[in-house]
């Protein structure tokens, strides 16, 4: 298969690597296949943007186009993953890793009565994502769980984090 080039490396290094993983090196912005690749995993809207506040950017502005039926239920369905850059196979990568979970917020849903079963939840840090949870006093920001968005939580770190929440929302209502 392939890999993603870590940073920036000789290209004695680069093949050290394919060597040890048995596979070719990619990057980004380079490799416009592997982003039409991206864009059939994943339904992305990509849109030019010339102008910017009337300067003149020439970048990409790429946006996740989810069925709602895949969705998360603290948006409707819809989280909304965009990225904006100069290179479009960039803009494409940034906004599938997105989607994986990579870059997401962890709230947990406390429920409207104290035995509710609390439930966790990515929300990608966008203003439109963000307004649900932030104004409801039902959500409680999980910050230890953010590193967790793409692989899961250990169950001894969710526990922890549920355990924290309930205390959260004990120490608000008095």
């Amino acid at each position: 298969m392939r890999y993603w080039v870590p940073g920036e490396h000789t290209p004695e290094e680069i093949n050290a690597i394919s060597a040890v993983l048995n596979a070719h090196p990619i990057k980004p912005s380079l490799d416009t296949d592997f982003a039409q690749w991206l864009l059939r995993q994943i339904p992305m809207i990509i849109a030019p943007v010339v102008t910017h506040k009337g300067k003149l950017v020439g970048e990409w502005y790429v946006e996740s186009n989810p069925l709602p039926a895949r969705g998360d239920i603290m948006s409707n369905g819809h989280q909304l993953h965009t990225y904006q850059h100069s290179i479009l196979p960039v803009a494409v990568a940034m906004v599938f890793l997105q989607t994986k979970g990579i870059g997401q917020q962890a709230w947990i849903y406390l429920g409207e009565h104290e035995n509710a079963e609390l439930e966790l939840h990515y929300v990608s840090p966008v203003e439109e994502n963000l307004a649900m949870p932030e104004g409801e006093p039902t959500f409680v920001r999980a910050a230890a769980l953010d590193e967790y968005a793409a692989v899961g939580a250990p169950p001894e770190v969710m526990k922890d984090a549920f355990e924290t929440a309930k205390l959260k929302r004990i120490a608000s209502s008095s």
